[in-house]
């Protein structure tokens, strides 16, 4: 039985490597066809409606991530087949609270109670995604491209937003006592403000 794998293997990788070289020359060939493409695009706005967001937070977020794909064959990784993609990315994350969910109370003389609604993920801008590495193996056109978009997904997916939120939750309580503390305490500088967080 390891001899007829061992040589199922020998006759793979002498397959890849032939379909490689026929892959090659095919490129050679191709790569003198020129090509004329052109892009067209319109844009209607539907909509515009009015928010009442307020950003607490704004958080400069960049780092790395990668992914590694190979071919399995018999539930073994197949040698040469691995395919590796390191995405660098950036973006500025924007956290804070529905300003119209917010209620402030007179609960006496100076007195007043300021409710926060939960924390939220409000948006992303100055976002960039860019292939840091790409590493691949010498017949790893045997295993499926790596989905780069599932890999945005997951930076931008909602386990992120909630994980941000949670570790900034200390800063994003004190920013909104702050906030909203100056507004009462412009109208009313005697102000005592008891601020609950839902």
């Amino acid at each position: 039985m390891k001899k007829f794998l061992l040589t199922l293997l020998g006759v793979l990788i002498g397959v890849a490597v032939t379909l490689a070289v026929i892959a090659g020359a095919g490129a050679t060939l191709w790569n003198t066809v020129d090509t004329d493409s052109s892009t067209h695009s319109s844009q209607v706005v539907k909509a515009v409606t009015k928010e009442e967001k307020v950003v607490l937070l704004a958080l400069h977020m960049q780092g790395i991530t990668s992914r590694e794909q190979t071919a399995q064959l018999f539930g073994k990784t197949v040698p040469g087949t691995a395919r590796n993609l390191y995405l660098q990315y950036e973006y500025t994350a924007m956290l804070g609270i529905d300003g119209s969910r917010v209620t402030i109370t007179p609960t006496g003389e100076h007195a007043y109670s300021l409710t926060i609604p939960d924390f939220s993920f409000l948006g992303t801008s100055d976002v960039t995604f860019k292939k840091a590495v790409e590493d691949n193996g010498i017949i790893s056109f045997v295993t499926a491209d790596i989905d780069e978009a599932a890999m945005i997904n997951d930076i931008l997916g909602p386990s992120s937003k909630d994980k941000q939120i949670d570790d900034n939750r200390a800063a994003l309580q004190s920013q909104a006592r702050s906030f909203y503390g100056d507004i009462v305490r412009a109208i009313d500088p005697a102000a005592d403000i008891t601020v609950t967080f839902r």
